[in-house]
């Protein structure tokens, strides 16, 4: 059947929006609640919260979920219905860290990506700071919020700083962020120090215009331009992260010759997959842990029967299964069954 008039949408531009120059995006993964999972909620909704209550630049949010529960499902779609969240795209399965970043570089409306892991908090004030740092200097790729040991490109900082006469001098991370990363991964501090990567980086304090910045980044939060973003290959679709795809790849930048740069006040911390007396102090303070009673067991239930394939693994294999998770499911299904 041919069409019909004509679509009012070729005459009513009002009907049109136009994206934030920010797309602030964040990729999600949290399959079950049990085990490394069993506090990540929680840790998810704290930076969220952290995000809204603290980014002060206007922006659009966009969350790329890599096939989690139901439960983070149906508590993003409530986001999105509040508009808190601006954009949801929902993969049905698990596609892979750099395929979920390569996702929302795609489909990133703004002209700056600002990206980060689902544990991370951002500071008052992050996303000005990072776009200070962007705007202040020549040839910047990436732009992280705390400087750490190891993540150098410190020879492209150095050429390009004598290419356009940018103030630079050694510099020295200082030791309670390096303690502050340790304690976040789960690392000991010689252990950490003792790593190649970490012995053999050089960093540097850079300023220009009177803007500070350290050489170095985070492949865990970072801020760039969309336009930067698309000279990068994205490899290794498919990795695990332990490979240190992300990593790689924020090395591409060095072949370019774009400098990897981190702000000179600490802006995002690394907060793990679960929450210490700092971090639940915030997240009473944010708001994070309002409601947390979460969702209702009808919905525990459908996670459980459609996405606690790991937990059945486990057990199919033998593996010690703790007391205190087999606890955790007998209430659940007393409180299902009861309809409470």
């Amino acid at each position: 059947m041919p069409r019909t008039g004509i679509s009012p949408l070729k005459f009513l531009k009002k009907n049109i929006s136009e994206p934030k120059d920010v797309t602030v995006v964040i990729v999600t993964y949290l399959p079950d609640e049990y085990g490394y999972y069993e506090k990540k909620f929680d840790v998810l909704k704290l930076c969220l919260h952290s995000i809204w209550a603290h980014t002060d630049v206007p922006y659009d949010l966009m969350i790329v979920d890599n096939g989690s529960s139901e439960e983070l499902i149906t508590y993003l779609q409530e986001q999105f219905e509040q508009n808190l969240i601006q954009h949801l795209v929902l993969n049905r399965m698990n596609l892979g860290l750099m395929r979920g970043i390569a996702i929302s570089i795609g489909a990133a409306p703004g002209k700056i990506v600002a990206y980060a892991n689902d544990d991370v908090f951002f500071y008052p004030g992050w996303l000005s700071a990072h776009l200070r740092v962007l705007d202040a200097f020549p040839r910047v790729g990436f732009v992280s919020g705390e400087a750490v040991l190891g993540a150098g490109g410190d020879a492209v900082v150095q050429r390009i700083a004598q290419e356009y006469n940018i103030s630079i001098e050694p510099y020295q991370i200082p030791d309670d962020r390096i303690d502050a990363w340790c304690y976040s991964v789960g690392l000991e501090r010689a252990f950490f120090l003792n790593m190649d990567a970490v012995k053999q980086a050089r960093h540097y304090k850079i300023e220009r215009n009177g803007v500070k910045a350290i050489s170095g980044d985070r492949c865990y939060a970072w801020v760039a331009r969309k336009d930067f973003l698309q000279q990068l290959p994205i490899r290794d679709f498919g990795g695990p992260i332990s490979s240190g795809m992300d990593a790689k790849w924020h090395e591409s930048a060095d072949e370019l010759g774009y400098m990897r740069l981190s702000v000179w006040e600490r802006m995002t911390a690394h907060i793990g997959n679960e929450m210490d007396e700092t971090w639940l102090e915030w997240a009473r303070k944010l708001g994070a842990l309002e409601g947390n009673s979460r969702l209702v067991p009808v919905a525990r239930a459908k996670t459980f029967l459609g996405h606690r394939r790991s937990f059945m693994k486990q057990v199919l294999l033998g593996n010690p299964v703790s007391s205190r998770l087999i606890y955790w499911l007998l209430y659940r299904l007393v409180e299902f069954t009861s309809g409470t």
